[in-house]
């Protein structure tokens, strides 16, 4: 399931406003939904807003509140988005009032649709909530690990069929049990085998600490575990701030079973508080992407490059689409290295009407030519991160006025050298040499020092 087409007839800052999501003529996919979106554009042009709406829609969609039909169905539509399900096109419409959706229409979707909502700012909400409810969390997980056979089967059928995740209302916490209480007999089996191996190295039990030692190593192996899954994503990328995942979670300890555990590279355990805000921002985004069936699956992300530096920003979004390759996503942005990933067609650059003040879409087409892969004024993935910050987010300066200052008395020095080597004044171009110098230093040109 993916979108392929947003009108808005007149909510919030859009009025007639529509965004076509499918690959231009001359791609491979014409015509096919985009694999990956990236929103664009100054605060307060709406990209969140789109988010929401998607997301809103979808939520409606799932519960069964709007319809699949074509026609205004009130007469009123303000917002419409078009899906596709498996090549076959369904319109999909809803009457926004005061956010509310109007309409109730029951409608069969042909297959079951997921989607993940991230926030801006995940790990700081994440912190709050851990704090908030960290005694809770335990005292759940606890009482799921030592419940009924049949209390276990109603949690795990419960949790089988969470299809959606929104951390903009949804605990965190929510995802951590269901990834904990699916690793739980893996968990109990690695339990029981160190307690074994233990005795067998007290009792200098050779055959058996040779073979507990075997089938604890094999369970390691296995990776079908999401707790397992969950560390080979996460690692290497936290490895850039020389930290990883625990590899043991012990079910009798209720710590290891409140939140995610992070270790240094000695082993070290690192509290939860002690977690830098940009490995609290990977382990928390990344960590849905491993429970929900990637095919049918949209993912709507808000600021993925917040509290990350630039170096991890670059192949950020190769890092989230790699772990969903079957999902559509939306990523709403305001870093040019983000930008960066995305062919011109993928990116939607949103603007204000100085005169109406409402928002529209900045067409990266060439005047008067068709939306065609060869007909794009920029293409970012081949930019510089100045040009991209000059051609597509408008700064209308390479440097800040200090800057600009700088470059205008070099300038001026460099034509004064010039004028007094000719007059034969060698004081005075020794002189005005240690300020071209001193200028271009700062400005991290390169001289030629022999000058």
């Amino acid at each position: 399931m993916k979108i392929t087409r947003i009108e808005i007839k007149d909510f919030q800052q859009f009025k007639d406003f529509t965004l076509d999501l499918t690959y231009p003529a001359g791609h491979p996919k014409a015509g096919e939904p985009l694999d990956k979106v990236c929103f664009i554009g100054q605060s307060g042009t709406g990209k969140t807003t789109l988010l929401n709406v998607m997301k809103d829609f979808l939520d409606a969609f799932l519960n069964n509140q709007i319809s699949t039909t074509t026609r205004d169905i009130s007469g009123n539509i303000l917002c419409k988005l078009d899906f596709i399900f498996k090549n076959v096109p369904y319109n999909v419409c809803a009457t926004f009032d005061g956010g509310l959706y109007v309409n109730r229409y029951i409608v069969k979707v042909p297959q079951k649709i997921h989607y993940i909502y991230i926030p801006a700012h995940l790990g700081e909400k994440v912190y709050n909530t851990y704090i908030e409810r960290k005694d809770a969390s335990q005292k759940a997980l606890l009482d799921i690990f030592s419940s009924t056979d049949e209390k276990n089967k109603q949690m795990k059928k419960q949790l089988d069929n969470r299809v959606c995740y929104d951390f903009t209302k949804d605990s965190f916490m929510i995802l951590w049990a269901t990834i904990v209480y699916d690793s739980k007999e893996e968990i109990y089996q690695q339990s029981k085998l160190r307690g074994l191996i233990g005795t067998a190295y007290l009792n200098n039990d050779k055959n058996a600490l040779e073979k507990y030692t075997l089938e604890f190593e094999n369970i390691k192996k296995n990776p079908k575990s999401p707790y397992k899954m969950l560390k080979k994503i996460i690692d290497p990328v936290i490895k850039n701030f020389k930290v990883e995942l625990s590899d043991y979670i012990d079910l009798n300890n209720s710590e290891d079973l409140s939140f995610i555990k992070i270790q240094d590279f000695g082993g070290n355990i690192i509290p939860f508080n002690s977690w830098s805000t940009g490995t609290k921002q990977i382990i928390l985004t990344a960590s849905p992407m491993i429970k929900i069936d990637s095919k049918n699956t949209v993912i709507f992300f808000d600021e993925p490059e917040s509290s990350l530096f630039p170096d991890v920003q670059r192949d950020l979004i190769d890092y989230y689409t790699g772990l969903a390759p079957e999902s559509q996503f939306f990523f709403a942005t305001h870093s040019p290295l983000i930008a960066s990933q995305f062919e011109p067609w993928e990116i939607i650059e949103l603007k204000f009407d100085e005169k109406t003040g409402k928002v529209y879409q900045e067409d990266y087409v060439k005047k008067g030519m068709e939306r065609h892969v060869d007909n794009y004024r920029f293409y970012p993935k081949y930019m510089r991160w100045d040009s991209i910050l000059t051609e597509i987010y408008d700064l209308d300066a390479d440097g800040n006025e200090e800057r600009e200052q700088a470059l205008q008395e070099l300038a001026q020095a460099s034509a004064d050298i010039k004028y007094y080597k000719a007059q034969g004044d060698t004081e005075k171009v020794a002189n005005l040499m240690k300020t071209y110098k001193a200028l271009a230093n700062k400005l991290l040109w390169k001289i030629n020092e022999n000058d």
